[in-house]
């Protein structure tokens, strides 16, 4: 199976509202104000947090600084060869093309599961499939050695250059380059965060969402400052103005991660998998009873709920987040409100059933997974049924919460 993890971590994410800042100036990088947008009617609520921080990719090697997408650092970064080219294949491994044999080898951490390998050649071009998985979680840049295998060797590295790494939100995002992705997730190419930063400063900039649920911003080291304008428009991200930037990189110029010290308000991100996830299906009809005795009725519609049960870390658990869910999630996906529940935190993807797999949609692509027949990948849905009495026993860990969400 892609992840093969019977019980992964899950996330739950509420829609981002930005009209508070509409027209606001919030950032300051490398000299420039950032000012977001001027929402109009029906504008800046987003579907989710990620829609609002880097809108499901990664922009253009256009700017001072940037790789673009993973298949455009390959093809800008490469040495040697024509023509470049990296894709997910039917088994959801990612597969690097070339008109020229190469040899492959990570640098570090195989995070794309590419592993060490010579390509091979089939069909007239050169590829290497990778014979692990992706890693599922926040993508930190890990590069690879790209060797021509003669000698001397012509060699370059990939995809980082010039020692920065980058991070994406994941694999997938990392292969998505906003502005040329036309799908149902291409929502907001121009006016999420990253690229309102990108084109206000024209310096790469970074914000992902990470695995504990905390944003990372990511940024050039040689900008004179990234700083934050507005404090409300920082404490919704969940900084407190105290964090410190950590340098990445051992390069003339380098990248810098700034972690906000809270968690995303409206995110919850749990330290252990949920306790129980079943299907609630409601087929709702008027029906009327005839003189013969027979039926007649007028089907509405079927709709599909998740019952979610999990326990919530409470002081004593690696996490607390008791106080966080009362104060910084409840208020902010109460009922009636959006909830995006991650079912595998770590692949962004939209979840899709096995029996919806045909000719004209592949089993993995960049917007859908059909791992364990829609087990896997994201529920876009409603909170409908939630009211929260968060007992427990002598130790403050493990409290007990159950949600119903009605599926979009």
């Amino acid at each position: 199976m892609p992840l093969n993890q019977p019980a992964p971590n899950f996330a739950l994410l509420g829609a981002f509202d930005a009209r508070q800042w509409s027209g606001a100036d919030v950032i300051e990088y490398d000299g420039e104000t950032i000012t977001l947008p001027t929402y109009g009617l029906g504008e800046g609520v987003y579907e989710d947090a990620l829609f609002f921080l880097n809108g499901r990719g990664v922009g253009s090697s256009s700017i001072s600084g940037a790789i673009g997408s993973l298949g455009s650092a390959l093809q800008d970064a490469s040495s040697f060869g024509t023509t470049w080219s990296l894709e997910l294949t039917e088994n959801d491994r990612l597969k690097i093309t070339s008109d020229v044999p190469f040899v492959i080898s990570p640098l570090a951490a195989d995070s794309l599961g590419l592993g060490e390998q010579d390509a091979t050649f089939d069909l007239g071009d050169y590829s290497v499939e990778g014979n692990l998985d992706w890693v599922r979680g926040v993508y930190r840049g890990e590069r690879y050695l790209i060797s021509s295998g003669q000698f001397p060797p012509s060699i370059f590295t990939w995809p980082s250059i010039a020692d920065q790494p980058w991070a994406a939100q994941d694999v997938v995002v990392a292969m998505r380059e906003r502005g040329t992705v036309d799908d149902a997730d291409a929502l907001n190419p121009s006016d999420c965060l990253e690229a309102v930063v990108r084109t206000g400063a024209s310096k790469e900039v970074r914000f992902v969402l990470n695995d504990e649920g905390h944003v990372e911003v990511w940024y050039l080291d040689d900008a004179s400052s990234f700083t934050w304008l507005s404090d409300t428009f920082r404490a919704r991200l969940g900084f407190s103005g105290l964090e410190v930037g950590v340098i990445n990189g051992d390069g003339a110029v380098n990248t810098v991660t700034l972690t906000a010290e809270h968690p995303l308000p409206g995110a919850l991100f749990p330290s252990r998998p949920f306790q129980d996830h079943h299907l609630v299906v409601e087929a709702v009809t008027q029906s009327r009873r005839l003189i013969s005795g027979a039926y007649t009725s007028n089907h509405v519609g079927v709709y599909r709920q998740s019952q979610l049960s999990f326990d919530l870390d409470a002081l004593l658990d690696q996490r607390d987040l008791y106080r966080h869910f009362t104060d910084r999630f409840v208020p902010y996906v109460p009922n009636g409100e959006r909830c995006t529940f991650y079912q595998g935190w770590g692949d962004s993807r939209r979840s899709l059933t096995s029996a919806e797999v045909d000719e004209n949609q592949l089993a993995y692509d960049l917007l859908y997974t059909s791992e364990d027949n829609g087990d896997v990948g994201r529920i876009r849905a409603t909170l409908t049924s939630a009211s929260y009495d968060l007992s427990f026993g002598a130790l403050k860990r493990r409290v007990p919460v159950s949600m119903r969400l009605d599926h979009l």
